[in-house]
């Protein structure tokens, strides 16, 4: 069940609503989920290719990498969920080039998993030197799972997921792999966890500044990544039964007059216009759904 409550805050930004999605299970998380071991310290030279390290197989250009090397990563979180090992600087897996399949650039893990549909969660972050972000193919079972992700940002971390589908139990391998070979083109992978249905994190929608499209959907996994941008007053949030979110704003025009919108962005955070048309100056706030979780209520 998804709950909705509204909170001020006044600092530079209005956080305007807190959206909770609660996991109908206790996530999953693969062994070393969070990149850090074997701890490569500090420094510029705190990265490492194919490094032989718990749970996960790297091939060909993947590896990790520090927070403050020379691979540029920044805002990697330090810590895994699975056994709470910290590193030195904080760390995350990297693609670098790759053909999109699993015979170049690529990593894995196989773990064990109930019958369900599972969703894979993880953060993504563009390298912001050299030749810019990788594109990143998700696998499960050696299929490819859903589209070419691409990180919203360089330089910092957005949540991003794939939809695993009806998995039945038993043993199961998920990948990430490369897909931009020309160039040095490296995304950075972190926080990786499965959940049999919704996420679980916390959502949080951000006003901005005075102008439109300041605002954007903070999404908390523990820490904060940006799940949406560029957003006009974004205020009201909801989840439906598949975990699709719709999003609240409000745009002012020239006269002052403030015009709604209602965006749907599904879990891999595509957005699309959902409803718009309100009369003039309806300034919309909060969302919910019914107790089918398939209407929406304003």
């Amino acid at each position: 069940m998804k709950t909705i409550t509204n909170i001020i805050y006044a600092a530079f930004a209005l956080l305007a609503a807190v959206c909770f999605d609660t996991a109908s299970a206790l996530p999953v998380y693969p062994i070393n989920n969070g990149f850090e071991q074997p701890d490569l310290g500090s420094g510029c030279f705190a990265y490492q290719y194919n490094p032989s390290n718990p749970g996960w197989t790297f091939a060909n250009s993947s590896g990790i990498a520090a927070n403050g090397s020379c691979f540029d990563v920044a805002g990697a979180t330090n810590g895994n969920n699975d056994n709470g090992a910290t590193s030195t600087a904080g760390q995350a897996a990297f693609l670098q080039g790759g053909d999109g399949t699993l015979a170049d650039v690529n990593f894995s893990q196989t773990l064990t998993l109930t019958a369900g549909n599972w969703v894979l969660y993880f953060s993504l972050e563009g390298r912001p030197a050299n030749d810019g972000a990788n594109g990143v193919n998700v696998f499960l079972d050696g299929l490819q799972v859903g589209s070419t992700l691409f990180p919203a940002s360089l330089g910092s971390f957005n949540g991003a997921s794939a939809n695993l589908g009806n998995v039945t139990a038993g043993s199961h391998t998920i990948a990430f792999a490369g897909t931009v070979p020309d160039g040095d083109h490296t995304t950075f992978v972190d926080n990786v966890r499965l959940a049999n249905g919704a996420t679980g994190d916390l959502f949080a929608s951000i006003n901005g500044n005075t102008h439109n499209f300041g605002g954007s959907i903070y999404d908390y996994t523990p820490l904060q990544t940006t799940f949406a941008s560029g957003l006009s007053r974004p205020r009201g949030l909801a989840f439906d039964s598949v975990g699709n979110l719709f999003v609240a704003t409000n745009t002012r025009d020239s006269m002052d007059h403030f015009q709604g919108t209602i965006f749907k962005f599904t879990p891999d955070a595509v957005m699309s216009t959902f409803a718009t048309g309100f009369p003039a100056d309806f300034f919309l706030h909060a969302l919910a759904l019914d107790n089918s979780l398939s209407r929406l209520l304003i």
